[in-house]
């Protein structure tokens, strides 16, 4: 589906919880005019430990731009902090986003959850954990995973000895990723206990919402089988669930533009549509 990107975006950055007298923040990209719009709360990449919701403002404004709000929002990580708590954030984000609807001009009843690597674990976990701790109105949706790092303990023994061919990624720092793990974790138990199979383990039938999962074909932080297992783990657990290659790129190349990232923008942006269909939308001053 090719969208022609219809509307302007405006942003902003706004606190949606506070912990320890510590203000954590959304930045929020809004189709201008747009009333009952879908929206995504997302979790960015990092491996628990690095960057910001900045660093998703190239999907978060190009899915604006197609009428979708993105709330990408910054929550508490290592070396400071350990799981879960960053899954808590994204619950807070998400009761947030709905008592602030009408304010940001979303349909509360068009939520979902969206993140990209180390976000993207975040994200499913929290779609988990929302059908057991939140009420149905505040739970999302759909789930759009990017690259996930589902199952964190495969992929810390994976870091230990990858593969030395491939292309460059300037993401791709295996002792770091494998530091930034332990900060977070603690240790391999925990990796274990946060795996996304593991988390699933026991959910009610008919509660976790679809999922849509990216993995790049030349991924050299997610391997296709880590994806692949992902996908099998929320199926058997009685989710649906996608997985969609993206030919020829690598780890997170949705963040750095381009044709490529285009490409996975406007499929995000038909999941979003397939999913989360409004019961009514409308645009401010059009009949």
């Amino acid at each position: 589906m090719t969208h022609q990107h219809p509307f302007q975006v405006e942003t902003s950055d706004e606190v949606y919880t506070t912990h320890g007298g510590v203000d954590l923040l959304a930045r929020v990209h809004r189709p201008v005019g747009v009333v009952g719009a879908p929206v995504l709360v997302d979790a960015h990449g990092g491996a628990w430990r690095h960057f910001d919701r900045t660093v998703d403002d190239h999907p978060g404004r190009g899915l604006a731009a197609r009428g979708i709000t993105v709330v990408a929002v910054d929550f508490r990580q290592a070396p400071n902090h350990r799981w879960p708590d960053p899954v808590d954030d994204l619950l807070a984000a998400l009761a947030w986003v709905r008592a602030e609807a009408d304010r940001l001009g979303v349909d509360p009843a068009r939520m979902g959850l969206m993140g990209g690597s180390s976000g993207g674990h975040l994200a499913m976990s929290a779609a988990i954990a929302a059908t057991r701790r939140e009420p149905l109105g505040v739970r999302p949706r759909v789930v759009v995973a990017l690259w996930p790092v589902a199952d964190p303990l495969a992929r810390y023994r994976y870091l230990e000895s990858p593969p030395d061919d491939g292309p460059d990624e300037p993401l791709f720092d295996p002792p770091r990723l494998r530091r930034a793990q332990d900060q977070f974790f603690g240790d391999l138990d925990t990796m274990h206990a946060a795996s996304v199979a593991e988390q699933l383990r026991g959910v009610a039938p008919g509660t976790i919402p679809p999922l849509w999962l990216a993995h790049p074909e030349h991924d050299r932080n997610i391997t296709r089988a880590m994806s692949d297992q992902a996908v099998d783990a929320w199926r058997a657990a009685g989710g649906d669930a996608d997985l969609v290659v993206f030919t020829g790129v690598g780890h997170s190349f949705v963040n750095f533009g381009g044709p490529d990232a285009d490409r996975c923008i406007d499929q995000i942006a038909t999941v979003v549509e397939r999913h989360l269909r409004p019961a009514t939308m409308t645009t401010e001053g059009r009949p």
